[in-house]
């Protein structure tokens, strides 16, 4: 059986930190007289104490409305562009041969490091060298075929 979790009103919440605070009765009293447990009594005392510079700011609706949307749009557009830059790496040949030459390594705005990131390769993949094979393993090779 689920315990079905209480919600305070703001108003109570407040009162209750503002008692906490006075510093007349401890918080284990103040907890159990309200039936709440000390920690979230605390709490809403930090809360209270962090955030008391706003509590007389003019900020009307309109300015929080406006800041709410600001907020909303950019965090569209961040889904956005992670969403073309997914499919943007899913296009991009997956060789990483035709990966290195999309790196710039001269670029001043983006590190390498980021550049590699962006296009889904290691930086250890970018600055890797094939060595080729040597004339010993050629000729073990010749004659492995011949036989």
């Amino acid at each position: 059986m689920s315990v079905k979790r209480s919600k305070h009103t703001a108003k109570l919440k407040g009162k209750i930190a503002i008692e906490a605070l006075k510093g007349d009765k401890t918080i284990s009293e103040i907890a159990s007289k309200n039936n709440l447990h000390p920690t979230q009594v605390t709490r809403w005392k930090t809360q209270l104490s962090k955030g008391f510079e706003t509590i007389f700011d003019k900020g009307d609706k309109k300015t929080r409305r406006a800041i709410e949307n600001r907020e909303a749009d950019l965090f569209e557009e961040i889904g956005r562009l992670k969403f073309e830059l997914d499919w943007l790496k899913k296009k991009l040949l997956s060789s990483t041969d035709h990966l290195r030459y999309l790196i710039e390594h001269d670029n001043e705005d983006i590190s390498v490091r980021r550049q590699c990131e962006l296009i889904g390769i290691s930086r250890s993949g970018l600055y890797y060298l094939p060595t080729p094979e040597t004339e010993e393993n050629l000729a073990i090779m010749k004659m492995i075929d011949k036989q």
